[in-house]
């Protein structure tokens, strides 16, 4: 049997690469470590795992983008933070059974 799996992209902080790949969160305030676990449940809940970064054509991670929705993206607008770095992740779970 196969096991096969769903992915799917989810748009977070740039700076939150290093917590997310390497559970670093060393150079982040308190309030950047809760923004950031209530972005992972919201997105991710216990079923989906970031594996990645989306890739260009060239088959390289992307670079950081500048959006000007980045609270929207982070959960940042709460505290009236709009603009800032993102990555898109990619996420993927098990798929489900039909």
């Amino acid at each position: 049997m196969t096991m096969t799996f769903e992915t799917t992209e989810i748009v977070g902080a740039a700076y939150w690469a290093s917590a997310i790949f390497n559970g670093d969160t060393s150079g982040m305030e308190e309030d950047d470590i809760a923004i950031y676990e209530a972005w992972m449940e919201r997105e991710l809940g216990s079923e989906w795992s970031i594996v990645g970064i989306v890739e260009n054509e060239e088959g390289e991670s992307e670079e950081p983008w500048f959006s000007g929705s980045f609270g929207f993206h982070t959960g940042w607008d709460e505290r009236g933070i709009t603009g800032g770095d993102c990555l898109t992740y990619v996420a993927m779970r098990p798929a489900k059974a039909e």
